[in-house]
């Protein structure tokens, strides 16, 4: 049987990102502010690539850290691609297959890395997609 976990940051009224958002604004003006949290851990300084030293290892870290370690594939709209593409390090903190859904033709994205992220870009139904992550986890975990 296959889990899925629906994982998402989200602010208290309710949005995903704010106002004027796009690929040299991720998140629009102030949205980046709901993950500093995460810039603040030890496990997410490391995975962004964040220079310098330090990092908090405290229960944000661990619950981070479990998230990114349990995961075998992502599936993200073409949205967050193209807005974040271009703000994430050549080693992108994605270490699991990307299936980026959307309407529009585009090439794999191949990224750097110890275990390299792919983005691969689905032309078809969100309802497909779990199922392909699915097989891709399967193969990661054999």
């Amino acid at each position: 049987m296959t889990t899925v976990f629906f994982d998402i940051g989200i602010s208290l009224d309710g949005f995903m990102a704010g106002p004027n958002r796009g690929p040299h604004n991720p998140l629009g003006d102030g949205g980046v502010s709901m993950h500093q949290w995460m810039f603040r851990t030890t496990f997410g300084r490391e995975r962004l690539g964040i220079p310098g030293d330090g990092g908090e290892t405290s229960a944000d870290n661990e619950l981070l850290r479990g998230v990114f370690e349990r995961t075998g594939a992502y599936i993200m709209r073409r949205r967050m691609f193209e807005e974040g593409g271009p703000n994430w390090p050549e080693n992108a903190p994605f270490r699991a297959p990307v299936f980026v859904l959307t309407h529009q033709p585009r090439d794999p994205w191949a990224r750097k890395g110890a275990r390299p992220a792919t983005f691969d870009i689905e032309q078809s139904a969100i309802s497909s997609s779990p199922h392909v992550a699915h097989v891709s986890y399967r193969v990661k975990r054999q």
